[in-house]
């Protein structure tokens, strides 16, 4: 009896450690049996008004830190037992094309979890570097290099890890939104400056010039106001013209929009932020017997710089366009016989030296 007694403690004390040693192991003998490849979004939102005039091609590249936070639960000391390896992630071109019609566009982003071992059930989270290594047109650098976060949800599923959910954020603590990765670009503005110089010995640096601004807006793009700065605003009266006033902004609406800016020699007059992509065309008048040139500093792509006018298909910087007016005249420097007081001053002269040459020769003959 007594050796029956000793058998059956040792029975269960064998099951017992093994039982133990059973759920030491449950999670740790095999790889979770999530699904290999899981997938989020990375979502450009492109405030320009028209996505199909901009050469957006940016390419992102994510990496994966080595090194991995348990957000929970909170008591897992040693990592090492609880996770190994690290997940990957490969970009997918976004798609489609078309979608910058709609300020948009969506890539995939497959992550590869082939050569993580999670062991036990919590919320994993790697720091992640997003980079850019095309330049985009926007020119924000906020959205070219920065650190997101790729969360993973393991979760018991009846005696094996699988990971639930994934998710790519800003957000460390994922208070932000879940799952998908947001990105806004912001509106790019750039400014258009108009400078007058004035030359030659007849140009006045006093005299106004007028010059008509015209905006076209890029397609399917929303009314527009710019501010207009650097400028008198009250013209004053002068030899060449009345006393005007300028305007001090532009409305572009229903995708066009003009204005009429006086200056003078000197000044220089700048419409802001105005939507990238935008066309103009700027033409000086109230110019008569001047001599006018144009020339253009910035985008000089698709640009027209012909004499008192100068247009840009497509506005892609910040520019400026300088145009000169010189009026020249031939001053006379001989003396022109076309009077009687000349005439009379060369009499004058030649009968003093009769005068002089008389008294001369009476001098010799005494």
């Amino acid at each position: 009896m007594k050796k029956f007694i000793a058998l059956l403690t040792t029975m269960m004390l064998l099951c017992m450690m093994l039982s133990t040693a059973m759920a030491d192991s449950v999670y740790t003998e095999q790889t979770p049996a999530q699904t290999q490849v899981s997938t989020v979004t990375h979502t450009l939102t492109l405030t320009e008004s028209d996505m199909t005039q901009l050469p957006y091609n940016v390419t992102y590249t994510f990496t994966v830190g080595d090194e991995v936070t348990i957000v929970q639960p909170t008591d897992i000391v040693n990592k090492s037992l609880a996770v190994e390896g690290k997940p990957s992630i490969a970009a997918i071109t976004y798609t489609p094309a078309s979608v910058f019609t709609n300020k948009t566009c969506t890539q995939e982003l497959a992550i590869d979890w082939s050569n993580v071992k999670i062991k036990e059930p919590g919320v994993y989270r790697w720091a992640v570097t997003k980079s850019v290594t095309d330049t985009d047109p926007i020119g924000d650098a906020t959205n070219n290099s920065e650190t997101l976060y790729l969360f993973a949800y393991a979760t018991d599923n009846g005696g094996s890890l699988v990971i639930s959910s994934v998710g790519l954020t800003h957000d460390a603590n994922m208070s932000a939104a879940k799952g998908n990765l947001n990105d806004s670009y912001p509106v790019q503005t750039l400014n258009l400056s108009i400078t007058k110089n004035v030359t030659g010995n007849q140009g006045s640096r006093d005299q106004y010039f007028k010059f008509t601004v015209s905006l076209t807006s890029p397609t399917g793009s929303a009314d527009q106001t710019y501010d207009i700065t650097g400028h008198d605003v009250t013209v004053p009266q002068t030899a060449y013209h009345n006393s005007t006033t300028n305007v001090e902004k532009i409305t572009v609406s229903n995708g066009t929009g003009s204005v009429e800016l006086w200056l003078k020699h000197g000044q220089t007059v700048t419409i802001k932020n105005i939507l990238y992509g935008t066309a103009y065309t700027i033409t000086e008048s109230e110019n008569t017997d001047y001599t006018v040139k144009s020339s253009i500093t910035g985008d000089t792509t698709g640009t027209t710089a012909d004499g008192a006018t100068a247009s840009d298909t497509s506005l892609t910087a910040s520019t400026t366009v300088a145009f000169t007016n010189d009026k020249q005249a031939v001053v006379p420097t001989g003396v022109v016989l076309n009077s009687g007081a000349p005439i009379m001053g060369l009499l004058l002269a030649a009968a003093l030296l009769l005068v002089v040459n008389a008294g001369k020769r009476k001098t010799v003959v005494e």
